[in-house]
């Protein structure tokens, strides 16, 4: 492999690389954050995560597909093609997640009765699953966003967006509600969870800017 060629991937790689990897840790420092408020939330949450990863599948997969699909029309150069395709993707990925939501509502009561666990923790899981499954289509346009910033090749971009901004804003926030606040842990669950949609204004305006449009290969951009 050509030295450029390699030194090109590390480049762009290693943004990604590093996303993903303080994301984990991201949201391994709110669940313990939320885990000053007791075992018992630790439960519910962990009940809520076994069912709401199964339908994440989902909204990752369709982001990925946005990733993909826009990629291969930014490489042929079909720019207003691509910017096009993008939003009617986000608007489709947007859709199947409130389908999502409304599939999790429903489960929200049954799914924590398959756990041998107290009445309280079930509890405790099915506000959870409600929850989350309101801010799913939060997520599937956040990470619809996200996947066609990073198929224009704008992988720092990305990781400002996404794991960066969680430590900066998400955890520090976590920290000061569940540690000095009285607040409801549920609420403060929730708190967490909107705050993606300032993520979704800057990343939309970043969008609509129109920057992630380039070609990687030919290092052609248009404005």
């Amino acid at each position: 492999m050509p030295r450029d060629l390699a030194g090109k991937i590390l480049i762009k790689g290693l943004p990604i690389f590093s996303n993903e990897l303080l994301w984990a840790g991201g949201l391994a420092a709110l669940t313990q954050c939320y885990s000053v408020r007791g075992l018992d939330i630790i439960a519910g949450l962990n009940i809520s995560n076994a069912l709401c990863n199964l339908l994440n599948v989902v909204f990752v997969s369709l982001g990925s597909a946005v990733g993909i699909l826009t990629g291969q029309t930014l490489g042929a150069m079909e720019y207003e093609k691509a910017e096009k395709d993008a939003f009617s993707l986000m608007k489709f990925s947007c859709g199947i997640c409130v389908l999502l939501t409304a599939i999790l509502i429903l489960l929200s009561g049954i799914f924590p009765k398959f756990y041998d666990t107290t009445e309280e923790i079930r509890s405790y899981g099915q506000f959870f699953i409600i929850i989350t499954a309101c801010f799913f289509p939060v997520q599937g346009f956040l990470n619809a966003l996200y996947f066609t910033l990073r198929s224009g090749g704008k992988t720092l971009i990305t990781f400002l967006f996404d794991s960066v901004y969680s430590w900066v804003i998400c955890v520090p926030v976590a920290v000061i509600l569940c540690e000095y606040t009285p607040i409801d842990v549920f609420l403060i669950y929730a708190i967490i969870q909107a705050l993606d949609i300032i993520k979704i204004v800057i990343g939309y305006t970043l969008v609509k800017r129109r920057i992630w449009i380039s070609n990687i290969v030919n290092e052609e951009s248009k404005a």
